[in-house]
Parts: C-alpha cells; structure tokens; sequence
C-alpha cells in the first residue's frame, strides 16, 4: 500500500464513525494487526469485533463494517456485508484506484452499491476507498460534533472527510448510475 498508513487507517475508520448517527457495534473484517484498531480507541462506547469470516455472523448485529482486505469483488461478499450491518449501517471498503483503473473501480463499486443507498468514492493520496450506507450520506450527515472533537488524529478532520468526496469532472461523469450519491 502506497498511501500512508495514518491516513488510510484514519479515513477508513473515521469516515465511517463520523457518517453513522449512533455507532456502537463496530466490525472490522480484516487483521488483527492493522492499525486501524488503534483508531477506534478514539472513541468511548464502540464495541469492536474482528474477523476474517463474515459468513457465521448474526443478521443486523453491527452498526458499521470496515472491509480491509484486497480483492473483495465478489456480491456474495457484500451480501453477507449488507446482512450483518444493522437497518442503519454503514461499510467502508478499499475501491482500488479509479484513477489508475477506472474500469476496475467501476466494477467494485457496482458490486458494494448492489446493497446500499448511499455507494460513494472516496480518495485519500494513492487510492479510492468507498463508503456506503443503507441511510446515512456521508457528507450531509456527518457528526460534526463527534468528528470535530478528535484527539491525536494526524490527518482526518471533517473538512477532509467532505472534500475527499469530491471528483474531477470526467471522474464523476463515468461513475453516474454506479456511484449513489
């Protein structure tokens, strides 16, 4: 991974956290050892699981899923996503790099968006991530007073969550249908 390592653990977790209303059953299907751990100590109250195994989990147990693995295309994937996450839930998932590999991009998001409401990109330096959401649009309904006071971040801020939003022209023409702002 090209991209900082604070930066990418700070927007995948904060991002998510910052765009749900009430989290408190946060799973991370992923490492143990990835930093983005580290991340959710930030917040009091969040119940964190970690798997690498989505499949056994229980039906609308967590608020929001944070997705840090690669090669995650598969819809039988976000089906499982979708299921866990809570009537209200939010997932956060690496979407390659839609300025290197457009066409690959689009083909992961149409799969994460398949579920979701809200299915939108989202760049931080070398990669795209996305967030999507059954309910919650991640720049209208972002927690200002939760995200504004976050101690020892280094790079996330609720400015950047709404900027790292924005596309370039041609980008955001390509995605239209796939994307669900």
């Amino acid at each position: 991974m090209q991209t900082k390592d604070f930066i990418y653990n700070e927007m995948m977790a904060h991002v998510a956290i910052n765009t749900h209303k009430k989290p408190k059953d946060i799973l991370l299907v992923g490492s143990k050892n990835s930093g983005i751990v580290g991340e959710f100590s930030k917040y009091d109250d969040l119940s964190v699981t970690i798997t690498e195994h989505i499949e056994t989990l229980a039906d609308g147990s967590h608020d929001i899923v944070i997705v840090d693995l690669d090669n995650t295309q598969n819809g039988e994937f976000y089906d499982h996503v979708s299921r866990v996450l809570t009537d209200d839930g939010v997932v956060a998932t690496r979407g390659g790099n839609y300025f290197d590999n457009l066409e690959a991009h689009k083909s992961i998001l149409e799969v994460v968006a398949k579920n979701f409401i809200v299915a939108m990109p989202y760049q931080i330096e070398s990669q795209t991530l996305i967030l999507a959401s059954k309910v919650y649009h991640p720049t209208a309904d972002i927690i200002l007073q939760r995200s504004d006071l976050l101690e020892e971040v280094r790079y996330y801020n609720s400015d950047i969550q709404i900027a790292s939003f924005v596309k370039p022209t041609y980008i955001h023409k390509a995605l239209l249908g796939i994307a669900k702002n």
